[in-house]
């Protein structure tokens, strides 16, 4: 698979909102949860559980999330699936890695070896497993 786009690392988000604003974030669990979906399917889901969005903004939504290479487009005769392109876990460990390698990249070593004696003090006190 080609690498996945940009993202914003976002620490006080909850879950997956840590890396997508909300509207992604909303669309990712519906794929999630539904498998493949058309714009209107998902577009009819989101108002549903009551999202004020139109119609066209969730389309544009969609068309970031493909160009991130999160969701696929797949044709069907007149009009277009999407399709996750990978499971929730898989994600959050690519998203993470890329996380990782932007401190090691762009910081110095200092950062690093922070967040690793961050982790092992979370795996001594029962808090990671």
């Amino acid at each position: 698979m080609a690498r996945l786009g940009a993202f914003t690392f976002r620490p006080h988000g909850a879950g997956i909102e840590k890396f997508f604003g909300s509207l992604e974030s909303a669309i990712l669990e519906l794929m999630w949860s539904e498998g493949e979906c058309s714009a209107r399917q998902i577009y009819e889901a989101l108002r549903d559980n009551g999202k004020r969005i139109s119609y066209g903004a969730t389309k544009t939504v969609l068309d970031r999330l493909v160009r991130k290479q999160i969701l696929q487009r797949v044709a069907d005769g007149r009009r277009f699936l999407y399709v996750a392109r990978m499971d929730r876990a898989t994600l959050m460990h690519k998203l993470v890695n890329m996380l990782i390698i932007s401190l090691r990249d762009e910081a110095d070593s200092d950062i690093v070896t922070a967040l690793t004696d961050e982790i092992d003090s979370l795996k001594v006190s029962g808090t990671v497993t």
